[in-house]
């Protein structure tokens, strides 16, 4: 999930899972992607591109089925493997996160200060390690997109829906380029972890943590904790803190994945498809 970019959000979860439901599945086969396994298990490159993988599940789909955490990983290998996004793990996840649009907004909204779950983080970092291995999640072929059942981005109108898996609803691209054969670019060779820096969230993390122990928080310490404008997410929500409910004058923005990238116009072109497909409908 990302938070720039023009979208269309309905702000009632109820009427934003019923306009979801009333964009068909795509006709045809979904497509099946070779296994992954262009990175030596034990490599330094593979330890760092694991961490990259297991944060984006946990981060993304902690509370998910297994299936639905698979779903997620093969997202971020197929993108790896498509040329109109970065060409490794760790680029593919942290695309963007020192910019205004971040592709995974974990990555730029200070969800990273908070200690993962137990249980949760074992399971991704099983489902990433499995995914890194070779395992295929076929249920979303294809697909290099996902979002929430409860929005609506605009681009989801642009793009092939292949199917839903709890509350992710997944998409490939249209035409040639969410083909298997389009996914031909070569993982780069290289992974690299970018660090987290809490200091601009640890006021925000501090003021959780003592709210989460009873404790009251300090009014100049209050003052300090005001939520960053990119924060989007519930504060129960450990996989996406996205509070769409009425009144809270906040408003999500997801970015076309169509417009995100030149390397998308370009795989078009050499494809033979043609245009890119319009993106103001």
């Amino acid at each position: 999930m990302t938070v720039q970019g023009e979208a269309l959000v309905v702000a009632n979860a109820a009427s934003a899972e019923a306009r979801n439901a009333e964009i068909p599945f795509a006709a045809g086969a979904l497509g099946t992607m070779a296994p992954f396994r262009a990175i030596a298990a034990g490599s330094s490159a593979y330890t760092t591109a694991l961490g990259c993988l297991t944060e984006a599940i946990y981060y993304e789909a902690a509370n998910e089925s297994v299936r639905g955490k698979r779903g997620v990983a093969q997202v971020i290998l197929n993108r790896v493997r498509h040329p109109a996004y970065p060409s490794s793990v760790c680029g593919v996840v942290y695309q963007g996160y020192t910019d205004a649009v971040c592709q995974f907004s974990y990555t730029c909204d200070g969800s990273l200060a908070r200690r993962p779950m137990d249980r949760q983080w074992r399971e991704s970092r099983e489902v990433a390690a499995a995914a890194l291995g070779g395992y295929v999640e076929t249920s979303v072929g294809t697909a290099t997109n996902y979002h929430a059942d409860y929005v609506v981005p605009y681009w989801a109108f642009t793009l092939d829906k292949v199917v839903q898996e709890g509350r992710h609803i997944f998409y490939r691209l249209p035409g040639g380029a969410g083909r298997p054969m389009a996914f031909a670019a070569r993982w780069t060779g290289r992974e690299f972890h970018p660090s987290f820096n809490p200091a601009r969230f640890a006021a925000m993390a501090e003021a959780e943590a003592l709210a989460e122990e009873g404790l009251s928080v300090e009014p100049s310490a209050a003052a300090a904790v005001v939520r960053d404008v990119t924060d989007r997410r519930a504060d129960n929500d450990v996989g996406g803190r996205m509070d769409v409910s009425a009144g809270t004058g906040w408003q999500l923005s997801i970015p076309d994945p169509v417009n995100a990238s030149n390397g998308y116009r370009a795989a078009l072109r050499e494809q033979g498809d043609g245009a890119a497909p319009a993106t103001d409908r």
